[in-house]
């Protein structure tokens, strides 16, 4: 009789216990902004990011990603994405494809984009594939001419891929590294692209709702470069609560709720990718005599 009972209370028991984890709101909406030059522009940014996903517990976690960028001289971009993760069941690992389309506005150029990414995501490492191929407006290409001088000049948009590996440092810390590529583009007078790069990031997650980070790179086309960032989380969920807070304790009581948790910060986590379409600026002289 004892067994019989076990056997039809168990399943309740286990639904019981799931209710009580309260993973908050999974989707999250995002203050962001950027300073200093970076990969193919010339201007800091402000940034409005809105990621959102269903808040359950399934196998498979699909999100939207959007994000719109405001350069410091009022120019826009555009980045708007969608990809699923897939969960281990055991909550140690991630893994899920996203597709995106970017969008840059230049002075005397627009440029759009797709790319695409590939994350695969643990509790000890991360690691993220992303390739971007623009598909209009590649290049502008323009002459100038005064009483003693003519010049040519371009502005070209150059395809590119990334890759990083990431490590999470304790509760607060998170560092990323990893090389990128800028392939060969051309106008019709100039011919640039073919040049390897390499970056690191390091992000500090000060509460819940403020991060603080700062970047480096460094290739031939556009030398080194060091960027400083503030992330303000206007709507957290279980990615941005950090462990062994009083928030963490008091939300996810039970083992069984913190293994809940772990897998829902790992499958809502923030997509990280290059936002900005790298633009390069090209000027060739003649002299008229």
């Amino acid at each position: 009789m004892k067994r019989l009972l076990f056997v039809f209370l168990f399943p309740l028991f286990i639904f019981a216990s799931q209710e009580e984890c309260d993973l908050a709101i999974a989707s999250n909406v995002t203050l962001k902004h950027r300073e200093q030059k970076g990969i193919g522009y010339r201007k800091g940014y402000s940034t409005l990011g809105v990621f959102l996903t269903p808040t359950w517990d399934r196998v498979i976690q699909p999100f939207f990603d959007g994000r719109l960028h405001v350069f410091n001289n009022g120019r826009l971009d555009v980045n708007l994405g969608a990809g699923f993760r897939y969960g281990s069941a055991n909550g140690k690992w991630a893994a899920g494809p996203n597709l995106y389309y970017d969008f840059r506005e230049s002075r005397n150029l627009r440029t759009h984009q797709i790319a695409g990414g590939l994350e695969i995501l643990s509790k000890y490492f991360d690691m993220r594939f992303n390739g971007y191929l623009p598909i209009g407006g590649l290049w502008d290409e323009r002459s100038v001419k005064t009483s003693d001088i003519a010049a040519r000049r371009a502005k070209i948009s150059l395809p590119n891929a990334n890759f990083e590996f990431g490590v999470p440092l304790g509760n607060f810390l998170y560092v990323g590294v990893g090389p990128y590529y800028l392939f060969r583009q051309s106008s019709p007078h100039f011919k640039t692209g073919k040049a390897w790069g390499g970056k690191a990031r390091m992000t500090a997650r000060l509460w819940k709702w403020l991060s603080l980070g700062i970047e480096g790179s460094y290739d031939r086309l556009f030398h080194g470069i060091f960027q400083g960032y503030v992330a303000i989380d206007l709507l957290p969920g279980p990615n941005t609560i950090r462990k062994n807070s009083k928030t963490w304790n008091q939300r996810f009581k039970t083992k069984l709720c913190r293994k809940q948790a772990n897998r829902a910060a790992m499958l809502t986590q923030s997509v990280e990718r290059f936002e900005i379409i790298p633009m390069i600026r090209k000027r060739r002289e003649f002299r008229l005599d």
